[in-house]
């Protein structure tokens, strides 16, 4: 899994590779398919699937034990698309996993 969590981070350093609310979406914002080459950004679930046909993280426990840790208690996908989640706060969250 530890592959996963890098990859992930890879991915996402870039803020302009992640979005929220869309599974993943085109250089003029639209909603696409996580596999679409149109996609230039991706949400947790999207760059999941880009990267692995869909084996979630989501299921890995330390992604939700860095979450609690934060006093976040809805899991990966709402933090994900919650208003106030930033890209620092997201990409910190990955790391922290990733360990």
């Amino acid at each position: 899994m530890m592959w996963k969590f890098n990859s992930l981070v890879e991915l996402f350093e870039d803020p302009a590779r992640w979005t929220k609310n869309e599974v993943a979406r085109d250089k003029d914002g639209n909603s696409v398919s996580e596999s679409s080459p149109r996609a230039v950004s991706w949400c947790f679930v999207g760059g999941n699937i880009l990267l692995d046909d869909g084996e979630f993280i989501i299921r890995d426990q330390k992604v939700d034990v860095v979450l609690r840790r934060r006093g976040y208690f809805d899991g990966i996908i709402s933090f994900n698309n919650d208003p106030n989640t930033t890209h620092e706060m997201f990409l910190d969250v990955l790391k922290e996993a990733q360990v």
